[in-house]
């Protein structure tokens, strides 16, 4: 007799833990970004790593941007990026996190509030006008989590 049961679509089976690369994206400003600084918020499992040895990632690294990334361990991530020599714009993705959880995440679970940011001339952006979003919470890739540079900001 063979039994053939529906694997789940996504996620481990079992209850079992796996890694979901979150992405997020600037989804407005009013200008573009010199530096950024906000939070992550989220409900329920966790980051990969914690401190300032979170598995967190710029998007883009080229002309020398750079972040920080720590885990207080207690529901959210603090972001810095300092993007002086390229500016973040609307409609890219900012950095990623390996989150660790036994079903996936999806953008609801995770809150963003901004705290600081500055444009290209160094002036100040209002918190309140700049939009920063959850765009993907898809499975991690294997030898990316398993190789990752965690803590590095890059």
């Amino acid at each position: 007799l063979l039994l053939l049961l529906p694997l789940a679509a996504c996620g481990p089976s079992g209850g079992a833990p796996a890694t979901y690369r979150v992405v997020v994206a600037l989804s407005d400003s009013p200008a573009d970004l010199a530096t950024l600084h906000l939070t992550l918020g989220y409900s329920h499992g966790d980051f990969v790593g914690n401190g300032a040895s979170v598995t967190c990632a710029l998007k883009q690294t080229a002309d020398g941007e750079t972040a920080s990334f720590v885990d207080d361990d207690h529901g959210s991530v603090d972001a810095s990026i300092d993007a002086t020599d390229n500016p973040l714009v609307a409609g890219s993705a900012i950095f990623h996190c390996d989150f660790s959880s036994t079903s996936q995440p999806i953008a609801a679970d995770f809150t963003l509030t901004v705290l600081a940011a500055t444009d290209d001339l160094d002036d100040p952006v209002a918190p309140a006008d700049i939009d920063v979003v959850v765009t993907s919470t898809d499975l991690a890739p294997a030898s990316l989590v398993a190789g990752s540079d965690a803590g590095a900001g890059q």
